[in-house]
């Protein structure tokens, strides 16, 4: 047995748990499940969170298994394992073996992770996937009855440099990340492997979720035209159809109602700033002048002056 850490694939962890619990009804071991009353949750950070449980940032944060066998133990709060500028072998050198010392009432030596930063966030990332599908495929709780709260130190420089505050945003907002997109693909191409995750498939058998979906589309691109901040796509619609008549989450109403903000390694982000002019609700792209033209079109984003708001 080596003593550093190897990280699994997703689709090898998902391949784990589905085979355990199917097999011995546990997961990594843990053999009694939690099942969190959704209905007694409570709220923390304006989210749900059903029980107020969970590991501090150590060892059992750092690999998806450690976290997927808390969750299934009972722990719904999890302050993953801490990051830092040294990070890797760099830091794995610096560490006592073990890691954790027996001698008096016990301690742990390790300072962070000793997964590189991007590694850890791998592992993070794929725990949070795991424990969606665990918690509607085998009944556990809400979706959104579970909280990961991040850990970064130790000092500030530290904290600024690059590949901590990449680490921060891509935690923040994880969708454009290769893994986040493997995890996603891997459910999506696996998607018979579940019984209570339900789905369909398109006339091409793309599997597509039909859970808090309003509708789907499936198009045949017949042409990329590169913009400079975002490349757009032209296709035929081929297959389509209205799954719920419900208001859908617009980028709009991500802004205005959730305050969200756009990444700083997203093209359209800028600096906050104190120019008077009109602002995009859609992008937060500012047009510096006074009155907006009625023709006027965001060159980030496209939309129309109708959704600019006055500063």
């Amino acid at each position: 047995m080596s003593e550093k850490m190897t990280c699994m694939s997703f689709g090898q962890l998902m391949d784990w748990v589905l085979t355990e619990h199917k097999e011995k009804n546990t997961v990594f071991g843990v053999h009694r499940a939690y099942q969190a009353d959704t209905a007694k949750a409570m709220e923390i950070f304006g989210r749900n969170l059903e029980t107020p449980i969970g590991p501090a940032a150590g060892p059992n944060t750092q690999l998806a298994q450690n976290i997927v066998a808390s969750y299934y133990a009972g722990a719904r709060f999890f302050e993953l394992k801490t990051v830092q500028k040294m990070d890797g072998d760099e830091l794995a050198a610096c560490i006592s073996r073990p890691c954790i010392l027996a001698e008096d009432e016990c301690y742990n030596c390790e300072w962070s992770t000793e997964l590189y930063v991007p590694q850890a966030m791998g592992e993070y990332i794929k725990a949070w996937f795991i424990l969606h599908v665990m918690a509607k495929e085998f009944g556990l709780g809400g979706t959104d009855g579970f909280q990961f709260n991040i850990s970064v130190g130790y000092d500030l420089a530290g904290i600024k440099e690059k590949k901590i505050d990449t680490f921060i945003d891509s935690m923040k907002d994880a969708k454009d990340t290769d893994i986040f997109k493997e995890c996603r693909q891997w459910l999506l191409d696996n998607a018979d492997k579940f019984e209570k995750v339900e789905f369909k498939r398109d006339v091409h058998g793309i599997a597509y979720p039909i859970q808090n979906v309003a509708s789907y589309f499936s198009v045949k691109v017949v042409q990329k035209v590169d913009l400079g901040t975002h490349v757009m796509f032209i296709g035929e619609v081929e297959d389509a159809e209205v799954l719920a008549e419900k208001e859908v989450m617009t980028y709009a109403y991500y802004h205005q109602v959730k305050n969200g903000t756009t990444p700083k390694n997203a093209p359209s982000f800028q600096e906050k700033t104190e120019k008077s002019g009109w602002r995009c609700s859609i992008c937060g792209y500012i047009y510096e002048g006074d009155p907006l033209p009625e023709d006027f079109v965001c060159p980030l984003c496209g939309a129309p002056a109708s959704v600019f708001e006055k500063i």
